[in-house]
């Protein structure tokens, strides 16, 4: 058996992610790299961007997903100050990447597993279902995480959940309890809060940085995960695209059979500017593909909030 975690959409590392990818594609064709940084009534966002941002402009936008997606309540809201940190693409790395190349110097990887890998997708689309908004029909806030145990057949035999809740609000733990259920199954053992609820909670408790979910965002630890944060980036950056790449060649190969084993591991490195990259299976030479095919491909999926390209 082996266990994974995952984090719900409102914990605080999840929200700057989901801040740094929104404020990335108000300039979906351009150049960048967006981390944001929350800690209590502080959110700041920096990095490079093509885009000219006001600070008012930038607020809104950062408001209205901390108020839509997040659910904070307008108390919260108005608390917070939005810092813009934001800086120009230097020049000298935008000409070296140019139209072709690599936007990172790193090593990433990608890989497949035909039991552990499905189970940790379904559990990726119930973060997305587990939204703000359904969350408080029962009581609960959309900051938590959960952690759960599969067995070698795939099923998944444990699942505990720690998730925030309003505070004097009766909670309706069944409802939670069965729509966790339809996902995870009838059989599987659930605990909601073993150690008791907490109100408490985003980064008025704890903070928040984009990318610091890294495990999450890929494969929950099955694989070896290179290169920064996935999320803020335009798909020149390799950080994202090429460990999003190497993820769906190695689920073709797995399930394709061209490879016996039930695990498919891949890795290549780059350095900025690489319009080539050398793919390596097992440390021996496996392929070479033009970053161009990467982008490409990446380009033409979306990518959702907890790492799986559609």
């Amino acid at each position: 058996m082996k266990s994974f975690e995952l984090v719900l959409i409102g914990h605080p590392d999840k929200v700057c992610d989901r801040v740094s990818q929104v404020i990335c594609n108000h300039n979906k064709n351009g150049r960048n790299a967006i981390e944001c940084c929350w800690g209590n009534k502080l959110f700041t966002v920096n990095g490079e961007t093509d885009f000219k941002w006001t600070t008012a402009k930038l607020e809104k936008v950062v408001k209205s997903v901390l108020d839509k997606e997040i659910g904070l309540i307008k108390e919260e809201l108005d608390s917070i100050t939005v810092v813009n940190n934001l800086n120009v693409q230097s020049s000298e790395i935008n000409n070296i990447v140019g139209d072709l190349g690599t936007g990172d110097n790193g090593i990433y990887f990608g890989g497949y597993h035909r039991v552990y890998s499905p189970v940790i997708r379904k559990m990726k689309v119930l973060c997305l279902a587990l939204t703000a908004k359904k969350l408080s029909e029962w009581g609960y806030r959309s900051d938590g995480k959960f952690i759960f145990t599969v067995d070698k057949t795939g099923e998944i035999v444990k699942f505990v959940i720690n998730v925030a809740s309003f505070s004097g609000v009766e909670l309706k733990t069944d409802k939670l309890i069965d729509f966790i259920k339809a996902f995870v199954g009838d059989l599987t053992e659930i605990g909601v809060n073993p150690k008791g609820n907490w109100h408490n909670c985003f980064a008025f408790a704890d903070s928040g940085l984009t990318g610091r979910k890294l495990a999450c965002d890929g494969t929950c630890g099955l694989f070896s995960h290179g290169g920064g944060a996935m999320f803020g980036k335009d798909i020149s950056k390799a950080d994202v695209t090429v460990p999003l790449y190497l993820g769906m060649l190695a689920e073709q190969y797995a399930n394709k059979g061209i490879f016996k084993r039930k695990i498919v591991s891949l890795e290549a490195s780059s350095i900025i500017g690489d319009k080539e990259l050398t793919i390596y299976k097992n440390g021996r030479l496996f392929s070479k593909i033009p970053f161009k095919v990467m982008k490409d491909y990446v380009g033409s999926h979306e990518l959702n909030i907890f790492g799986v390209l559609k």
